[in-house]
């Protein structure tokens, strides 16, 4: 049966005030995490390379002051994670806390027991230069990232955010948070850089401009860039409390997503930058509303892809997000549910060693015995699912796709990305469920015979899989889903058609959306034991 929780309200809350002054010196070690797994060899902090966008002179200075900044400096300033304090640092020529507003306007808080006082928990529209009482502008170079990000990129971030905090809310916030700014620079120039259909000779165009400045080193130069200032702003204990920062890890860690190619391989860097703020935010990003919901859920739906990819630990809090697994949730509660699976069968960081141990394998007889009792409440959702999930979740239309004319995927409309997210992750759920079935033989004359009906069920799902992904190409993320899907169990099909149009929904990720696929190409092609490709 599944461990009991403590209650959330009390316990998380608890842990969020108590690991707020460790997350400030933890902010500091996460930075200089992530500039040693940077490409810092090609574009140093200090150095800016010729071929690297330039940017006004007003976020020069800041960085150049910040970079200043002795390590004793920034460790030896205490301070309290719940003071009322208003007082501008005068000590750093860039304060975030210089631009918030006076005590008696503050907001309500979607919480009352948590404090958070950063300009980030304001409204976008009290944003502004507190100097001329404008906002700063953008050259054109970075005028076209800050459209690209908006009108290409934030669909991917808010595919169940109806209210799209990282297309309207997001890069409002970024033009006075400059480590959010560079976190979408950052993610705009490498995805930009990489759809080949922007090209024209030896440039980069878009929305009708030429970019000379962008480069393979750009993303480097933004990413070192916003990883300075999180060094810079480390001595700020109530920074972990900014949800401008939480967002900005969020967005960085698409970039890794994208980018692990150049770097050799993905070091999930920002995923340890998420997991600090989320220590000191945990009880608002999951009961609360506005920008630092919207990242939890997004780190959330993240990690689960990466987890199941990987096949490893899942890293994220579960236990505050108990409210959110009613039917009435529909989508959350379809996310949680794939979570619990991966915990179940990878285990998660909120079990204890032994626990993690005893699920993993079972070797205790009350272990296995609380491992099937588990899988059996898992897939009992599925059955319930199944007898009450609503009628949106259905496809608007549906056609089985037509093999004498070379058709492989299944047609299947549905309403909107909720619905097309919802449904892949309960698919990748069915995925894991089925090859971790407690109950199937390893030996004996029933092994065979139930090993090839797990491989076709695993089939059934990933054509699925592809088919909600290639009929509702209005949500890009239903490829990076489907490509996981593929990755881990596409060593299953045997027939070259398949095998084909698998590699072709591989590619079309790819060409059209940045998302690199060529090693789990050719790991498929030895794996299939094409020409050119043996073991």
């Amino acid at each position: 049966m599944r461990n009991k929780v403590i209650p959330w309200n009390v316990d998380v809350m608890g842990r969020s005030r108590n690991a707020i002054g460790a997350s400030a010196r933890v902010l500091l070690a996460f930075g200089k995490l992530f500039l040693q797994d940077s490409v810092m060899d090609l574009v140093q902090v200090r150095n800016t390379d010729a071929t690297s966008p330039s940017t006004s002179e007003r976020r020069r200075s800041v960085v150049s002051e910040h970079r200043t900044l002795a390590e004793s400096t920034i460790l030896s300033e205490t301070v309290d994670p719940v003071s009322n304090s208003h007082e501008p640092d005068s000590t750093l020529g860039y304060s975030p806390y210089a631009l918030q507003l006076s005590p008696e306007n503050q907001p309500l808080s979607a919480s009352p027991q948590f404090s958070h006082y950063s300009h980030s928990s304001q409204e976008s529209r009290d944003l502004v230069n507190p100097i001329n009482g404008e906002l700063p502008n953008l050259d054109e170079h970075e005028a076209c990232l800050m459209r690209y990000f908006v009108v290409e990129l934030a669909p991917w971030f808010d595919i169940c955010d109806g209210e799209r905090h990282f297309a309207c809310t997001v890069p409002l916030r970024a033009r006075t948070c400059p480590p959010l700014l560079n976190a979408i620079f950052t993610a705009s120039a490498r995805h930009l850089s990489r759809i080949k259909k922007y090209w024209r000779g030896n440039q980069v165009h878009y929305g009708g401009k030429a970019l000379p400045k962008l480069t393979s080193e750009t993303a480097i130069h933004y990413h070192n860039e916003c990883i300075a200032h999180f060094v810079s702003i480390s001595d700020h204990s109530r920074e972990a409390q900014d949800e401008s920062l939480l967002a900005a890890a969020v967005i960085l860690r698409f970039y890794e997503e994208v980018d692990f190619p150049a770097m050799g391989q993905d070091t999930e860097s920002a995923l340890r930058g998420i997991q600090i703020f989320l220590e000191a935010q945990i009880a608002p990003a999951v009961s609360g509303y506005g920008l630092r919901h919207a990242a939890y859920w997004i780190a959330l739906r993240q990690e689960i892809t990466t987890a199941f990819s990987k096949q490893r630990t899942f890293r994220l809090p579960l236990g505050p997000c108990e409210p959110y697994r009613s039917f009435s949730l529909l989508m959350t509660t379809l996310v949680i549910h794939c979570a619990d699976v991966l915990q179940y069968c990878y285990g998660s960081e909120e079990d204890s060693p032994r626990d993690r141990q005893q699920s993993s394998m079972g070797i205790l007889q009350t272990g296995t015995d609380m491992r099937l009792a588990r899988y059996e409440e898992l897939v009992a959702f599925e059955t319930l699912w199944a007898e009450l999930g609503p009628p949106s979740f259905k496809p608007i239309y549906s056609r089985e796709p037509d093999r004498s004319c070379g058709e492989v995927f299944p047609e299947l409309w549905y309403l909107n990305n909720c619905h097309v997210a919802g449904l892949q992750f309960l698919e990748l759920a069915r995925i894991l469920l089925t090859v971790y079935n407690p109950k199937l033989p390893r030996l004996g004359p029933g092994q065979r015979t139930a090993m090839r009906s797990v491989d076709q069920e695993l089939r059934s799902i990933v054509v699925r899989l592809c088919g909600i992904a290639l009929s509702n190409e209005h949500s890009p993320p239903g490829l990076v889903t489907a490509s996981a899907a593929i990755g881990m169990c596409g060593d299953r099909f045997t027939e070259k058609l398949e095998q084909e149009a698998l590699l072709g929904v591989l590619v079309q990720l790819e060409d059209k959306h940045a998302y690199p696929t060529s090693s789990v190409q050719a790991s498929l092609k030895v794996a299939w034991g094409w020409e050119g490709y043996e073991e």
